[in-house]
């Protein structure tokens, strides 16, 4: 069976969104998706901010409970019928990623196994 590894972080989860919510919260200030085209989160907003958003990742609950990306999870139900997945993601940066996302996995997609979850550094590792 041939082998297909899928992203977690924009692809099938919508990381940017918690950007934009959390930083509505915290700021008052609804960024739009437009902003971001070609930049990070932390480059669109104020300066005095930028380190802050940055550090978003390191906090507990930023991976929790993510939007599913549209038609990601549909997707990946068609792809399981003919092929091997894995699901890769840089996770090792953000410590408190790993328990989140594991979780945030098997609550979406419980017909694959913990072995076809790939917590990398860098995903340039994974190829």
């Amino acid at each position: 069976m041939k082998r297909i590894a899928i992203d977690m972080d924009e692809v099938i989860t919508d990381s940017v969104g918690r950007y934009i919510e959390w930083y509505a919260q915290e700021h008052g200030r609804a960024l739009r998706r437009e902003e971001l085209q070609g930049k990070s989160v932390p480059d669109v907003v104020e300066e005095a901010h930028r380190t802050e958003v940055a550090r978003y990742p390191h906090r507990i609950g930023f991976f929790k409970n993510l939007a599913l990306m549209p038609g990601a999870k549909e997707v990946i139900d068609r792809l399981f019928e003919k092929y091997e997945i894995f699901i890769v993601t840089a996770a090792m940066e953000f410590p408190n990623s790993l328990p989140e996302k594991l979780e945030w996995l098997n609550e979406h997609f419980p017909f694959l196994h913990w072995k076809q979850f790939v917590f990398l550094w860098k995903k340039k590792h994974c190829t």
